[in-house]
């Protein structure tokens, strides 16, 4: 598990994520963060990801990549563009 919730994140960089390959439960709600880096998609055994309140405004096809996501919570952001497929079997 891994909280990094309410501390005024604006950007992540790319490799934050890179030593965290077994994480199942990534929670980033409640930042200023506008784009995701491309390490939250090589997260193959997250379960949760919490990106609620945050200033995101689409959301990468690299989501389809989460195939174990079961929880994906997005409420308060600004979204406009969805994939047009995520194929995750659990979500």
């Amino acid at each position: 598990m891994l909280s990094l919730d309410s501390n005024r994140l604006r950007q992540l960089d790319d490799l934050c994520f890179f030593p965290c390959q077994n994480l199942r439960y990534l929670s980033l709600k409640n930042n200023q963060i506008e784009d995701l880096p491309n390490s939250v998609f090589d997260l193959s055994h997250l379960l949760v990801l919490d990106l609620s309140i945050n200033e995101l405004t689409r959301i990468p096809e690299q989501i389809g990549r989460l195939q174990r996501l079961e929880k994906f919570f997005l409420f308060q952001n600004k979204i406009t563009v969805f994939p047009t497929q995520m194929n995750i079997p659990k979500l």
